[in-house]
C-alpha cells in the first residue's frame, strides 16, 4: 500500500512527475507483489508518470505495466470499485493533459461514482481538482456543455474550499488555479492572470507541477490576448517546471517557439 500511495501522492501533491525514475524500487516492488486486489491500480499511476515525461502523450493509458482498457474490463467483471476509481483518475489525468477533455470528464465521473472506495487525504481532493480544471477546459471547448461543466467545476471547487479549511493539506494554490479559470471564463483576463501569479507564488518550490500548470495557462491567455513576449516567458517558465512532456535533451525552446508561433519559419525565408 505504501509503495502504491507514494506514486500518486507525489504527483497529486504537485511534486515532480519523475517519481519512478527517482525511486525505481517502488515499481519493482509493485510488479512482484501478490496483492491482486490493488496492485494494478497502483501500477496505473506508475504508467501515468512514465507517460507524462514524454514530449508527445499517447492516445491511451497503456504500456508495459498497465493497459487501461484491458484492466478496466477486468475490474468491472470483478466489481472492484477500488481499482476502477484509482485507475480511472490516472487515465483521466492523462486525457486532460492531452486535451481529450470529454473522455477525461467521463473517466473522472466514473471515478467519482466509486469515490466511496478511495477515501483519502490525497486521492479525493486530487480527483475534485482535476475534474474541476478539466470541466472549465471542456466548457470552453464545447459551448453546448458550458453551463453543466461550470456547475461541475463550481461544486468541486466548493469541496476543495471546505477541505482547505478543515484538512491538513494546503490546497490554496489549487484553489487559485480554479479561481483563474472561473475569471477567464467570465472574460476577466487581468484578474485571471493575477490569480495565476498567486497560484505560482503559493505553490512555490514544493509544488512545481501546479506552478507548471499555472504558467502554461498564463501562456495560453497571454498569447490569446496578443502579448507574444510575455507568452514566451510564461512558456519558458512552464518548460522549467515539473518535467512534464520533456525529453531531457534541452530542446524545449524549439518546442516553445513552435507552439507559440514565434520567430521565422523556413517557408518565410
Amino acid at each position: 500500500y505504501c509503495a502504491g500511495v507514494a506514486l500518486y501522492a507525489d504527483f497529486l501533491s504537485g511534486r515532480q512527475v519523475d517519481t519512478p525514475g527517482r525511486h525505481p524500487e517502488l515499481l519493482d516492488y509493485l510488479r512482484r507483489t501478490e496483492m491482486p486486489h490493488v496492485k494494478d491500480c497502483f501500477l496505473a499511476w506508475g504508467q501515468l508518470l512514465h507517460l507524462l515525461g514524454r514530449p508527445d502523450l499517447p492516445p491511451e493509458l497503456s504500456g508495459d505495466d498497465f493497459d487501461y482498457p484491458t484492466k478496466f474490463a477486468e475490474f468491472q467483471r470483478l466489481g472492484n470499485g477500488v481499482q476502477i476509481a484509482i485507475s480511472s483518475i490516472a487515465a483521466g489525468v492523462l486525457d486532460h493533459q492531452a486535451g481529450r477533455y470529454q473522455r477525461a470528464e467521463d473517466r473522472f465521473a466514473l471515478a467519482a461514482k466509486h469515490e466511496v472506495h478511495i477515501i483519502s487525504q490525497v486521492l479525493v481532493p486530487g480527483l475534485a481538482f482535476f475534474r474541476a480544471l478539466n470541466a472549465y477546459a471542456l466548457a470552453a471547448a464545447d459551448p453546448a456543455q458550458s453551463v453543466r461543466m461550470r456547475r461541475i467545476a463550481w461544486r468541486q471547487t466548493l469541496r476543495l474550499k471546505f477541505w482547505n479549511r478543515s484538512g491538513p493539506v494546503n490546497l490554496a494554490h489549487r484553489l487559485a488555479l480554479l479561481k483563474a479559470e472561473r475569471l477567464a471564463a467570465k472574460g476577466q483576463l487581468a484578474a485571471a492572470l493575477m490569480a495565476l501569479h498567486e497560484s505560482c507564488t503559493l505553490a512555490g518550490p514544493q509544488a512545481p507541477f501546479f506552478a507548471c500548470v499555472a504558467h502554461r495557462r498564463r501562456f495560453h491567455l497571454l498569447r490569446h490576448a496578443g502579448h507574444p513576449s510575455e507568452a514566451r516567458e510564461a512558456a519558458r517558465q512552464s518548460a522549467q517546471g515539473a518535467g512534464i512532456g520533456t525529453t531531457g535533451r534541452g530542446i524545449g525552446p524549439a518546442y516553445m517557439d513552435k507552439i507559440g508561433r514565434l520567430g521565422l519559419r523556413a517557408q518565410d525565408i
